[in-house]
């Protein structure tokens, strides 16, 4: 009976004191959102700045959550009242909040043209929506971020910093807003990494003009650029002589500093076996591809190219990926590069980030006088039979549509000449 006792008395210590450290594991972070949307742009932002903590729906968040976790990010007012109470300091991003203790927002509907700035960067910029800004705060230790000016010179800020809470009331994806937030973000994390800014040429194909990926290359080697080309990889034909040409491209640009990756497709087995194809006969003649999973923030070119710099050789505040798709137009190509020299901005080699390797360059042979041919298909028994029975079955067909036409001639003789001999009878 002792025994018994014994043994009831150890398995409830374990079940009470190890069950809850298991089910409470510990997070960096949690972040607690409402909108899809708006989570995605945080997730790429955390992404960029080499963070990865917990993330749920507000659906599913539960109080005990921020009893595993340091720092909690909210998009939505629900869990703000658990964190204080915890004494943890909240993260809050976006105009979700109806009230924020200490700080009062205004809704600010006639804006049109205002400049969001941080640190020596800055970006005019177009706003049609109604937005919340920052109006006044009554903490007494704080710390403020930015600025959002109007036209009418009067500033706002555009994030507070206090001893128990962070508040971000706008962000857009495509504005600095999205890098104003990731400097905030590394205040809240108290992080002082050195990221780096990356410029990609997305969708280069095989069948792209060498001369205009020629001129690029020499472009940015000359001002000491670093870059990156996203090539497609080629599902058919890399036996001609024109994609032998291509891959003489490829790597003429790898030795001008270029880093070469490869898109990876979506899905399928045949898709991925030539996707392979592709990377072992890159490797053959000596070209380098990277890992195209590239960890950092992506920002279209459009968008980037709008953001104004005040000193030289500033790093953005997260792992940055500048893309531009070729595929639509090369012709910013220039000019890309002109503004990449004096934007201040520095960029990093993905390159010299990512490998130490080194593959030699091989020559390739190239065939001037390659006659390309038709594929020729290769004809089986069973498409010979079926050759055979659809030129029969044709016969067939055409042959009762003939005996058809004469019958229906030969009635209609037939049904005419019938009333023709009635009305002679009658006549008489």
């Amino acid at each position: 009976m002792i025994k018994k006792i014994l043994f009831v008395i150890i398995v409830f210590s374990i079940v009470i004191f190890f069950v809850p450290v298991a089910a409470q594991e510990e997070c960096e972070f949690l972040v607690v959102y409402e909108e899809e949307s708006d989570v995605e742009i945080i997730e790429e932002i955390l992404v960029g700045l080499e963070k990865i903590g917990k993330i749920v729906n507000v659906s599913q968040y539960d109080h005990t959550m921020l009893d595993s976790t340091e720092y909690v990010i909210l998009l939505t007012e629900e869990p703000l009242k658990d964190a204080l109470e915890k004494k943890i300091k909240p993260f809050c991003i976006g105009d979700n909040f109806l009230k924020m203790p200490g700080i009062e927002t205004r809704n600010v509907t006639e804006l049109h043209n205002v400049e969001i700035g941080f640190d020596k960067l800055s970006e005019k910029i177009w706003l049609i929506d109604e937005i919340e800004l920052l109006e006044k705060n009554y903490y007494t230790n704080y710390k403020s971020f930015g600025y959002v000016k109007t036209i009418d010179g009067h500033k706002y800020s555009f994030g507070i910093m206090t001893d128990t809470i962070f508040y971000a009331p706008y962000f857009s994806q495509d504005n600095i807003s999205v890098l104003a937030l990731s400097g905030m973000l590394n205040e809240y994390f108290s992080q002082t990494k050195e990221y780096s800014t990356y410029i990609k040429f997305e969708e280069v194909y095989g069948f792209s003009d060498l001369e205009q990926i020629k001129s690029i290359s020499q472009a940015f080697y000359k001002e000491g650029i670093p870059y990156i080309f996203g090539i497609m990889p080629q599902m058919y034909n890399m036996d001609y002589p024109a994609y032998s040409k291509f891959i003489d491209t490829i790597n003429y640009c790898q030795s001008k500093n270029a880093s070469i990756i490869f898109e990876k497709p979506l899905s399928g087995n045949k898709e991925m076996k030539d996707y392979n194809d592709n990377l072992q006969l890159m490797s053959k003649y000596g070209i380098l591809v990277l890992d195209s999973d590239i960890q950092a923030y992506k920002l279209k070119y459009d968008c980037f190219s709008k953001i104004e710099s005040s000193e030289a050789n500033i790093r953005l505040p997260l792992n940055c990926l500048i893309s531009y798709n070729t595929y639509e137009d090369w012709s910013k190509a220039d000019e890309i590069v002109s503004y990449i020299k004096n934007s201040g901005i520095s960029v990093s080699s993905y390159k010299r980030n990512t490998t130490d390797s080194v593959l030699a360059r091989a020559e390739i042979e190239h065939i001037e006088d390659y006659v390309y041919k038709e594929e020729q298909k290769v004809v089986t028994q069973y498409d010979s039979f079926f050759n055979q029975s659809n030129k029969i079955l044709t016969a067939i067909v055409l042959s009762g549509i003939c005996i058809t036409l004469i019958l229906i001639v030969i009635g209609i003789r037939l049904y005419r000449k019938k009333f023709y001999t009635r009305s002679k009878v009658n006549d008489s």
